[in-house]
């Protein structure tokens, strides 16, 4: 009997982990009707932008084909971007959801990428060695921060007494110009693509940069975190500064209608009324007959 409990105890436990690992890897995707009708048109994105309008606004539409606007962002408005639409101009719209369930798309010509451990690695993708690894207890101190990227000032601590005797394992290595090794971390209970400190996992900032940190490629002097993000790789006018929006009202971008796939749908509607109307002659005309 003991025997038999174990083995269910065991198996409830693992149905557990494994539901767990599930829910931990779902992609969260907005309640829209339009993001439904298109999810296979759309790209995830998953990463945070700063607004960065025309008169200092960003306005959040109804859809990219709807041109009702359902909030309005000043410029500096930090959000998350779940997902981005290509219309049929070219034009790319980011998809926002906040915790009321407002769903809005913007033009992501407004919006600026904020500067994260995704642009780091692509800034220095050469620089990375592919090495696993797992932190060494005797490195340990009571904390591990998990930074967003190396040399940001950005961390989240955890105690080493809430790891549950599972030390974060990385699978990338990093050295930076002060000679701190840094591991990447894809995911750790619930942190996802951050980095630690292999060698001083529980240092804070100035430990680790005495002098400050090193200026990545998207970082100027006053300390900027943002990436200007630019479809079509237009470089900046003269004048123009960079993450700088340099439309005004009169041409700011709107939703518009895609009147090709109304038309086709108008077309479609009026085929089907029309077989409608004849087979209903066709069979008033047989039951006459009948009769």
């Amino acid at each position: 009997m003991r025997k038999t409990v174990t083995c269910w105890l065991a198996a409830v436990c693992f149905w557990m982990a494994c539901s767990f690992s599930v829910v931990a890897d779902v992609l969260v995707e907005p309640i829209d009707s339009f993001y439904e009708d298109h999810r296979e048109e759309c790209r995830h994105v998953g990463r945070m932008f700063i607004a960065n309008g025309p008169d200092g606004k960003v306005y959040l539409y109804k859809s990219p084909e709807l041109p009702e606007v359902v909030a309005t962002w000043e410029n500096g408005y930090r959000a998350h971007i779940m997902f981005t639409y290509e219309d049929s101009r070219g034009i790319l719209w980011g998809v926002y959801e906040d915790y009321n369930g407002t769903v809005g798309w913007m033009p992501m010509d407004y919006m600026d990428l904020v500067y994260d451990s995704i642009s780091f690695q692509e800034e220095h993708s050469g620089e990375i060695t592919e090495q696993s690894g797992e932190l060494d207890e005797e490195n340990l101190e009571g904390t591990i921060r998990f930074w967003k990227y190396p040399g940001s000032e950005e961390c989240e601590a955890l105690s080493v007494d809430d790891t549950e005797d599972y030390l974060p394992e990385y699978n990338g290595v990093y050295v930076d110009g002060n000679g701190n090794r840094w591991g990447h971390v894809g995911y750790y209970f619930g942190r996802r693509d951050t980095w630690i400190s292999i060698d001083a996992p529980g240092a804070e900032f100035g430990e680790l940069y005495p002098d400050g940190a090193p200026l990545t490629g998207q970082q100027d002097e006053k300390g900027s975190d943002t990436e200007t993000v630019d479809p079509e790789g237009r470089q900046p006018e003269p004048g123009e500064e960079a993450g700088q929006t340099m439309q005004n009202s009169s041409d700011r971008i709107v939703p518009k209608p895609d009147y090709g796939v109304m038309a086709l749908a108008a077309a479609l509607v009026l085929l089907v009324a029309a077989g409608t109307a004849v087979l209903l002659v066709f069979l008033r005309k047989k039951g006459n007959k009948r009769l």
